[in-house]
């Protein structure tokens, strides 16, 4: 029966969805408590305008390399895969929120945001399965 290699494939995409949306929600998590500590630096401190977006892509970045870094931490395998699936999944939301607000366009600087997103997290995801796991 050729329905067994479908049902494989299903159940393979199905077990790396699960890691995928809770890695993603977790860089997304940690994307928004560095942009809040950034904010509270920015409120209190005296900092340029032309510093702001280099903060911003640092937090996103982060966000980014943390959700690599869960997803090959609870997969435990394919590091570069979590990653890359992470980081074009945290990368197209960050896209439809920069288009939620009026006046953004797309342009190079969203594509290199892109690309940075997508390459830290597959970073992420790579570090995650070379570091070891504690001993308890």
């Amino acid at each position: 029966m050729s329905n067994k290699g479908q049902i494989t494939e299903s159940v393979g995409t199905g077990r790396m969805m699960r890691p995928v949306a809770v890695s993603v929600a977790l860089g997304a998590v940690v994307c928004v408590v560095i942009l809040l500590v950034l904010s509270v630096v920015i409120s209190a401190v005296n900092v340029p305008q032309s510093a702001i977006n280099p903060m911003a892509v640092l937090a996103i970045s982060a966000g980014a390399f943390s959700s690599g870094l869960s997803c090959s931490k609870i997969m435990r395998r394919n590091g570069l895969m979590c990653g890359l699936v992470c980081g074009l999944v945290f990368s197209v939301i960050a896209l439809i929120c920069s288009l939620a607000v009026p006046g953004n366009a797309l342009g190079l600087g969203a594509l290199l945001k892109t690309m940075l997103m997508v390459f830290s997290a597959m970073l992420g995801g790579v570090v995650g399965i070379n570091t070891r796991r504690r001993r308890r």
